[in-house]
C-alpha cells in the first residue's frame, strides 16, 4: 500500500503538518507569554476551537469539488499564521488573529487528508487509513518532543520559524499528490 502513487505524499503532509501543529498546540501556554496573555489561554483556545469548527464546515461543503485546493489553502493559511507569529509574537491582537486563522486551517485537515488518502489508496483504503492514524500519532508525539527541545534551546520565539519550515514542506508535498 505504501508503494501506491500518492500514499507517501499524503503521509508526509500528515506528519509535517501535525508535527508543526503540535509544536504550537502542546506549548500554547508559553507561546502566549510574550504577548502578556498567558492567563487568557482559555479564550485563545476557544478562538481556535470556534475557528476549527468553521473550518470543518467549510471543508465539508467544498471537499468533493476542491480537495487539492483546500489542502493548499490549509497549508498556506497555517504558514501565514505562523509567519505572523514570527514577526509579531508580542502582540495580543496578532496572537488572536493568527490562532483564528490557524484553527480555520486545521479544522478540516483530518477530512482532507483521509479523503486524499482514500482516493490514492483505492481498494487498499483501510490499510492506508491505519497508516494515516499511525503517522498522525507520530506527529503528535514528535510535536511535543520537538517543541520541548525548541523551547529549551532557543525559546518560544523559535516555534513560528520551525512551524513555517514544516508547513512549507507539507505545502510542497501537496503538489505531489495524485488523484486529488
Amino acid at each position: 500500500v505504501l508503494a501506491l502513487p500518492g500514499i507517501r505524499p499524503v503521509l508526509f503532509v500528515t506528519f509535517t503538518y501535525v508535527l508543526a501543529h503540535n509544536i504550537l498546540y502542546t506549548y500554547i501556554a508559553p507561546l502566549l507569554v510574550p504577548a502578556g496573555i498567558a492567563a487568557d489561554i482559555d479564550q485563545v483556545l476557544l478562538v481556535f476551537g470556534l475557528a476549527a469548527l468553521l473550518g470543518i464546515w467549510m471543508v465539508g461543503v467544498l471537499i468533493d469539488q476542491r480537495l487539492r485546493a483546500l489542502l493548499v489553502i490549509s497549508c498556506g493559511m497555517f504558514a501565514l499564521s505562523a509567519l505572523a507569529l514570527a514577526f509579531w509574537i508580542t502582540s495580543a491582537p496578532v496572537i488572536y488573529t493568527t490562532v483564528a486563522l490557524w484553527g480555520l486551517a486545521f479544522g478540516g485537515l483530518p477530512a482532507l487528508l483521509q479523503t486524499a488518502l482514500a482516493k490514492s489508496a483505492g481498494d487498499s483504503a483501510d490499510a492506508a487509513q491505519s497508516m494515516l492514524v499511525t503517522v498522525w500519532n507520530l506527529g503528535i508525539a514528535g510535536g511535543g518532543l520537538l517543541g520541548g527541545m525548541l523551547l529549551l534551546v532557543w525559546g518560544v520565539t523559535s516555534f513560528p520559524w520551525a512551524v513555517v519550515a514544516l508547513v512549507l514542506l507539507a505545502l510542497m508535498a501537496t503538489f505531489r499528490l495524485t488523484d486529488v
